[in-house]
């Protein structure tokens, strides 16, 4: 299905407007129609297939569920939460949005011990003397492969090196690999 460009620009100039000039706003029957909806424990989702269903002609009765959730925890300090209770506002009663990342949640990193930036030498903290770097592991996306980086703090010379595995032998080996192809004058510590 194709949008002429016509109906396009329609509805970014809408969009536009809309921008300064909320949909969902304190009083109006949208909003009313939403607080009834959690006040039946539905989601913002539901409510807004629900409004569709319900008002299919009426574009004024209409609401993404984005906009109910920015509703409930961005707006004005989450406006439409303060008109419910805050146990009422959501089925699971979150005062705050739950990240959607596809990372794990943080471990207590008990496996650093005492390497911990806060432990590293002062001059490698304020930049004055070279050779003082910092090393990352950034995993893509569905952990396929990996990238290291080294940069050192005082003139900010990046290394980069790929990986397509990131067990602790390459990661370590790559790592000892790209270090010893600096000169050594240029390599005092790694955080």
């Amino acid at each position: 299905m194709t949008i002429s460009v016509a109906r396009r620009q329609e509805v970014a100039v809408r969009a536009r407007h809309r921008s300064g000039n909320p949909k969902l706003v304190t009083g109006s029957r949208l909003w009313d129609q939403v607080v009834a909806g959690l006040d039946l424990k539905l989601s913002p989702e539901q409510i807004a297939g629900r409004l569709r269903l319900d008002f299919p002609s009426r574009d004024d009765m209409r609401v993404s569920h984005e906009t109910i959730y920015q509703a409930l925890y961005v707006q004005a300090a989450g406006g439409l939460r303060h008109q419910l209770s805050v146990e009422k506002a959501t089925r699971q009663g979150r005062t705050s949005r739950r990240p959607q990342s596809k990372l794990g949640s943080r471990s207590n990193r008990s496996w650093i011990g005492e390497a911990t930036i806060s432990a590293r030498p002062p001059e490698a903290a304020d930049r004055a003397v070279p050779g003082h770097w910092e090393g990352d592991l950034v995993i893509g996306t569905e952990g396929r492969s990996a990238l290291i980086t080294l940069n050192e703090r005082a003139s900010r010379f990046t290394l980069i090196s790929r990986i397509d595995v990131h067990d602790t032998t390459t990661v370590t080996s790559r790592l000892t690999q790209m270090v010893s192809s600096l000169p050594q004058a240029l390599f005092t510590t790694l955080t």
